[in-house]
């Protein structure tokens, strides 16, 4: 038994093969509509024949009419609603007892309010979209709705309010006396260091490798493009949340809410205290295209708004090796350690070849001793695409936590050899994306959605998306006030008396070499990027350790530095100055 559209329609939805079909009508006029309560007939019957009323038989339950509000088909948004109407359409089909989906279109006018008037008109229960910013936005200053609307695109819930000069003398106050906690607290605490990110009592280095010297990471300012906490102008504004009307919301795929999320994340995973006792410093690291200012807005309003004021490195792609130049690598040496005299290389050529190998291996350790030294930063939020944060990750400490939003996503690792080639220069990049992102199995889709897999990332994000709003949308045509729901885009929770945000929590991974791996939040946010002291005792025993007094030590001519020899071509000492670089995987 399959229902059929019990309207003519001038354009109607692919219908998919072999799936449970629910009508799909395009509404270009409420004229159009006018027997679309006749209830859906069997297969076979025409719309001009009776239903069965039979005594035996129990009546028909007509399906659920939800609308979906079309932009014009010349609008730069009919390619994205386009995909997210395939979520809606497939994912209505797949259900058990699908719903009639009405698509809308706008009349000459363009009037959003107007089409939604007209699917109200046309029996529709709810609606979906639209996605246009411009139109919520027009949506959202209605005192009422002619019916339910969840939209597919998000905008500001709250508005901004000046400061008065008050408030900004009690602001300035409150910042003057969480530096002097923070100072009294780094007093109280110096000796109290034992909350070391990578590193255990049992995995402490031996008194030998402290002979080699020791050595830090130095965070060079006077690079172009750094802004440093103290210099980012201080909130002149607060903000209010505004008035919008009943049964209206908003669900979409805001980098916005993603940030949030991820900056809740990675602020958990830090330290109380660093190794010198101080309050951990975060950084904040964006480019200069349109989405990695707005995800940077983001993350800089959240930190700040938790009481961690990021410092801030703009870069791009052209410049990218700034980064190389902020993180150096600063080595100290023992000095109780004599000067080694240097063999004259015409005199004694094999000595001379023997005695250079084991100095760079020597200074290799020292060097890798530095690349593990506790960073500047111990969490650095990337508010980049993944094609410059790929040129950036490197870059960086390697004990450093780096965490992005779903944009450092490189594409489908398992079938796409470019995303899987990015994810080695991501890798212990921890972000948020959509759980039907993350797992997605074209395969799978296509078994249960009865349709063509979706291509690209913006294609998925936007299905789910679709497949999602409709969810939301029967829960409203229900009366439902408040619900959770675990969507394809992550778990979605609204509650219609507080907010009209439909807010989500999308799926924590973390990228590692050749892969995305689904990850629990907790485990996210416990993960040791480096395990300290291992890497540290492989390091060291590749360079045997002189004491004042020991005669050189002779090392093979070949091999590989890594595990104990040392090749004839060695790598320029500048070259490690790429700290992550500085100790192989």
């Amino acid at each position: 038994m399959t229902p059929q559209a019990a309207t003519a329609a001038s354009e109607t939805a692919p219908a998919l093969p072999s799936a449970p079909q629910a009508p799909v009508t395009s509404e270009a006029a409420p004229a159009a509509h006018a027997t679309a309560a006749t209830p859906p007939v069997s297969e076979g019957a025409t719309a001009g024949d009776a239903p069965n009323t039979d005594a035996n038989t129990a009546p028909v339950e007509p399906p659920v009419k939800i609308a979906v509000l079309l932009p014009s088909k010349d609008s730069v948004f009919s390619g994205v609603t386009q995909s997210a109407l395939n979520g809606i359409v497939a994912s209505n089909y797949a259900a058990e007892k699908p719903a009639e989906i009405l698509l809308v279109h706008p009349d000459a006018s363009g009037n959003i309010v107007k089409q939604a008037q007209k699917a109200a008109e046309a029996g529709a229960v709810a609606a979906i979209g639209p996605i246009d910013r411009t139109a919520v936005e027009t949506l959202a200053k209605l005192n009422y709705l002619p019916l339910p609307i969840v939209t597919l695109n998000q905008i500001e819930i709250d508005k901004e309010v000046p400061l008065t000069p008050e408030e900004l003398k009690e602001q300035q106050l409150a910042r003057e006396a969480a530096l002097l906690a923070d100072e009294a607290q780094r007093e109280l605490n110096v000796a109290d260091t034992t909350e070391v990110v990578g590193s255990t009592a049992s995995e402490e280095p031996s008194q030998e490798v402290d002979l080699l010297g020791t050595g830090s990471i130095a965070a060079k300012i006077s690079v172009p493009g750094f802004t440093a906490a103290e210099d980012l102008p201080p909130p002149s504004v607060r903000y209010e949340p505004k008035v919008f009307p009943h049964q209206f919301l908003m669900l979409g795929l805001s980098m916005e809410e993603d940030a949030l999320y991820v900056t809740e994340l990675g602020l958990k995973a830090l330290p109380r205290l660093t190794e010198s006792g101080k309050r951990p410093k975060v950084l904040l690291i964006d480019g200069n295209s349109p989405l990695e200012k707005r995800i940077s807005q983001a993350f800089e309003k959240s930190l700040t708004l938790a009481g961690f004021a990021p410092d801030r490195l703009t870069v791009d792609l052209d410049a990218y090796r700034r980064v190389n130049q902020f993180f150096q690598l600063v080595v100290e040496r023992d000095e109780t350690m004599p000067e080694e005299e240097l063999i004259d290389q015409e005199a004694d050529p094999q000595g001379w070849r023997q005695q250079q190998i084991r100095l760079r291996r020597e200074e290799a350790a020292l060097r890798a001793r530095a690349a593990l030294a506790e960073p500047p930063y111990h969490a650095i939020f990337l508010a980049l695409e993944s094609p410059t944060a790929s040129l950036v990750r490197s870059r960086l400490p390697m004990r450093s936590r780096l965490w992005a939003t779903s944009a450092v996503n490189p594409g489908d690792a398992a079938h796409d050899a470019d995303a899987k080639a990015l994810t080695y220069d991501l890798r212990q990049v921890g972000l948020v994306d959509s759980p039907f992102v993350l797992t997605f199995d074209p395969a799978a889709f296509e078994e249960k959605y009865k349709t063509v897999a979706p291509k690209t990332m913006l294609e998925r994000r936007l299905f789910a998306l679709g497949s999602d709003a409709l969810t939301v949308a029967l829960t409203m045509a229900k009366g439902s006030i408040r619900e959770t729901i675990d969507g394809l885009t992550g778990r979605l929770t609204y509650d219609l008396e507080h907010s009209p945000v439909v807010h989500r929590r999308g799926q924590t991974a973390m990228i590692t070499g050749g892969a995305i791996n689904v990850m629990p939040a907790d485990e996210l946010i416990a993960f040791q990027v480096v395990t300290h002291g291992s890497r540290l005792k492989r390091q060291a025993e590749s360079a045997p350790v002189r004491k004042p007094g020991d005669a050189p030590a002779l090392v093979p001519e070949t091999g590989d530095v890594t595990n104990g020899t040392a090749p004839e071509s060695e790598t320029p000492a500048e070259a490690l100055d790429l700290t992550a670089q500085a100790l192989p995987e």
